[in-house]
């Protein structure tokens, strides 16, 4: 049975348990989580954990309000249950911050970005719209530089659709703790990468 996070905003009660091909759960499960230990074909199905036997080697899980609990025995237990954004670490974060963290999170922040623009062409002040329109993005891993790169791209190529906006006014700054982008990739790519960011 693997037992992981299925959403950072409660990550102590929502869980996605999996069993393998005993055909105890139903449902099909993400990459590789049905091949563990030589088990093709292993099935999924979404709910809350409730409880955790390890000496019965059983997981309660609570499917909703409509179904009842159901117990799937296990051999052997994974527990990936991920992580939560601690936003406490720069002051105004949790007040202001857009997490990105899936497609719908993508699309909010898309609309965030539309929706500055709008405002910004309401004003006459080129100074008051730069200051609508500076963006920060913390974080020098993929999903930052991404984020700041894919931000970047939308604000240059919709700023033609407003008239007051001039093209220099819209602004994203990447901000990282570490000495390079992307520490994770050789120098090379990450010069290359802070390069192009500029």
């Amino acid at each position: 049975v693997v037992l992981s996070n299925g959403s950072s905003d409660s990550p102590d009660t929502s869980a996605v348990a999996a069993a393998g091909a005993n055909g105890t759960a139903s449902g099909g499960l993400p990459g590789g989580y049905g091949q563990m230990q030589g088990r093709p074909g292993g099935m999924g199905t979404a709910g809350t954990v409730r409880a955790i036997d390890l000496e019965g080697r059983s997981v309660v899980l609570d499917g909703g309000s409509y179904s009842p609990q159901v117990a799937f025995a296990f051999d052997q237990l994974v527990l990936a249950l991920g992580s939560d954004v601690n936003l406490s670490r720069m002051p105004g974060m949790a007040e202001h911050a857009h997490l990105v963290r899936n497609a719908g999170d993508a699309m909010k922040l898309r609309a965030a970005l539309i929706g500055r623009m709008e405002e910004a062409n309401l004003l006459d002040s080129p100074d008051a719209r730069r200051a609508l329109l500076r963006f920060v993005v913390e974080g020098g891993g993929y999903s930052g530089v991404e984020v700041a790169g894919q931000m970047m791209d939308l604000l240059r190529s919709v700023c033609r659709y407003y008239e007051n906006i001039r093209p220099d006014e819209p602004a994203v700054t990447l901000i990282h703790g570490g000495e390079k982008l992307l520490p994770m990739l050789s120098p090379r790519l990450a010069d290359y990468t802070g390069r192009t960011l500029e």
